[in-house]
């Protein structure tokens, strides 16, 4: 299980390793310096990028189960994943826009900055913490954006790659989750869906 104290034990059993090599090699001591400083990093990063993996996944399967849940019993002869949107969920808020008229002014206000962290979260996931982009300068912008928007954001020695190194970022993405469940579990809750018997 990864926790804060199992991230820190991992972190000082890579600098005891660290120290043991540079009094075998003391020739290599800047490299192996350099070498602990970039994996001490990639080390206490683990918990904060699969903390912002998993919060939005919670964000994900609970939108799916509220819309799958809304299809069944409301009887409506589509599902959310039939629906147009750049992810699941888009395609979940434009399906509860669709049927529930969920207020797309209400989720306008949270998309950009759940756009922002999906592309964190994308890039934790499918690049292992780099960058990406189709040429330098998309990878630059990338690199700029993240950096302004995200707290406690470290890069690596060629820039290429970030590592999550406080906790801000998480417990604000925590709240914006909360926001956006909480959007539609009162305006959904708040609606009557009349279902038909059918013949």
């Amino acid at each position: 299980m990864l926790s804060k104290e199992s991230v820190d034990e991992r972190a000082e059993r890579l600098a005891d390793k660290i120290y043991a090599d540079t009094l075998e090699n003391p020739q290599l001591e800047s490299m192996l310096q350099e070498m602990y400083e970039q994996e001490h990093k990639a080390i206490s990063s683990y918990l904060y990028h699969s903390s912002i993996v998993i919060v939005y996944t919670v964000l994900e399967s609970t939108l799916a189960q509220i819309c799958t849940e809304l299809r069944f019993s409301a009887r409506i002869p589509f599902s959310y994943d039939e629906v147009s949107g750049a992810g699941n969920i888009a395609k979940s808020f434009n399906y509860l826009i669709m049927i529930s008229g969920l207020p797309k002014y209400e989720v306008e206000k949270l998309t950009p900055k759940l756009g922002k962290y999906q592309q964190l979260r994308n890039s934790i996931a499918h690049k292992n913490g780099r960058f990406s982009g189709k040429n330098e300068s998309a990878i630059e912008r990338q690199r700029r954006e993240f950096c302004s928007e995200f707290a406690g954001l470290e890069l690596s020695a060629d820039e290429k790659q970030f590592y999550i190194m406080t906790s801000e970022s998480i417990y604000k993405f925590i709240e914006l989750v909360e926001k956006a469940i909480k959007l539609v579990v009162l305006h959904v809750g708040s609606q009557t869906f009349i279902v038909e018997k059918s013949m």
